[in-house]
């Protein structure tokens, strides 16, 4: 069973691998940063905020600053409480990203629209490329957790 250190230097090495096989395949420098910024975000949106104590991610966003960390924690809170701990629901590979990523947007998105906003000017294509760095992530957390 892996720790937080570990899925750390995981993500690290696996955003440090995407840049040059995503650069190959899309032959698109836009993508393949949109991409490896996906799967950094794995380091602070990870499977394990279902953890109600503070998790390695937790307490790097708090390593940026104390109260964001504080806010951090606590807008995970009703999630980790919410999911047990390594669930399918949180833990499966693109089940649990998808999940997390309408948790964290729900409420901007609710903001966005009654300000009068439409959904269709937000970038889909690029929030959907991020969001597979952040399912790669996730499926390598996944494959260190069931190792």
């Amino acid at each position: 069973m892996s720790n937080g250190v570990q899925h750390g230097l995981m993500t690290q090495t696996l955003a440090a691998a995407s840049v040059p096989v995503t650069a190959f395949l899309s032959r698109d420098l836009k993508i393949t940063l949109l991409v490896a910024c996906g799967v950094m975000v794995g380091l602070v949106m990870e499977p394990d905020l279902d953890v109600v104590h503070r998790t390695k991610s937790e307490a790097r966003v708090a390593s940026i600053h104390p109260i964001l960390g504080l806010v951090w924690y606590w807008f995970w809170l009703p999630y980790a409480k919410a999911i047990p701990h390594r669930s399918w629901v949180s833990h499966l590979p693109i089940v649990g990203t998808g999940l997390r990523v309408l948790y964290l947007t729900w409420i901007p998105m609710v903001i966005y629209v009654s300000l009068g906003n439409d959904l269709s000017t937000l970038p889909i294509q690029d929030i959907l490329w991020v969001c597979l760095g952040l399912a790669a992530s996730d499926l390598a957390h996944w494959g260190m957790d069931v190792t």
